[in-house]
């Protein structure tokens, strides 16, 4: 077999596992919008090319028809790729939307490496959960929150102990995306109406709540029949 032949096989055997990698992302781990939103697309755009190109380029330099190191040198290289792939899900574990959270009329977009302790198993498995921040916490989450940065305390929406299901409150959400004040569609309201224009009806129409993730406000559009997040208008300068 020839070095070129050895690293097209390498590079085809590499695409395809990419492949499968970036439908789990894309599709599972960073649903619909949230897949920019949360620096999905950012972050594939570098992992995938370089765990793709790495390997085959590896089989490329040192691959040598008869060589007497030869399997030890693939086995190698193949080590390296499967590190770089198993690194890489960490990193997309970690950064993926794993909660969003009601809280305050606005969602907040939580990841595992928000939280105290990464959940890996849920992190792995389960899609993204809407949620919201019950009820039983009171005029105390206000207060914790804001001393939160004084003491150590974890806020409210990054305790998971303190989540309900979001569709056991779905008036209370409803409620949140009929109101559309000036002060949500600041920044966003030529984007919004641009938006509208572009999504087919719906039969009650669409409704948006300010969303936060990675730390910047930006809009989530909902249908507010189905309650499913059709859009994201992201803030101004903010790196995707």
């Amino acid at each position: 077999m020839s070095r070129w032949k050895a690293f097209t096989i390498h590079l085809l055997i590499s695409a395809l596992i990419a492949l499968v990698f970036l439908i789990v992302c894309r599709f599972y781990w960073f649903q619909g919008p949230l897949f920019h939103v949360t620096g999905g697309a950012g972050l594939l755009s570098i992992l995938v090319p370089v765990d793709v190109i790495l390997g085959p380029l590896l089989t490329l330099l040192v691959f040598k028809s008869g060589k007497p190191t030869l399997k030890m040198d693939l086995t190698v290289i193949g080590l390296i790729q499967c590190a770089a792939l198993i690194y890489g899900a960490i990193i997309m574990i970690q950064a993926r939307p794993l909660y969003v959270v009601l809280y305050h009329e606005e969602l907040r977009v939580v990841r595992p490496l928000d939280l105290v302790e990464v959940p890996w198993k849920r992190a792995v498995v389960s899609p993204t959960q809407y949620v919201r921040v019950s009820s039983d916490i009171g005029a105390l989450a206000d207060i914790e929150e804001q001393v939160s940065a004084y003491t150590g305390a974890t806020p409210p929406h990054l305790n998971p102990d303190n989540y309900q299901p979001l569709e056991v409150h779905e008036s209370e959400f409803k409620d949140a995306l009929s109101y559309t004040s000036t002060a949500k569609l600041k920044a966003f309201d030529d984007r919004y109406v641009a938006l509208l224009d572009s999504l087919p009806s719906a039969p009650v129409g669409y409704g948006v709540i300010p969303m936060i993730a990675r730390g910047a406000r930006h809009l989530g559009v909902f249908d507010r029949e189905t309650l499913e997040l059709v859009e994201v208008l992201q803030a101004e300068n903010v790196q995707p």
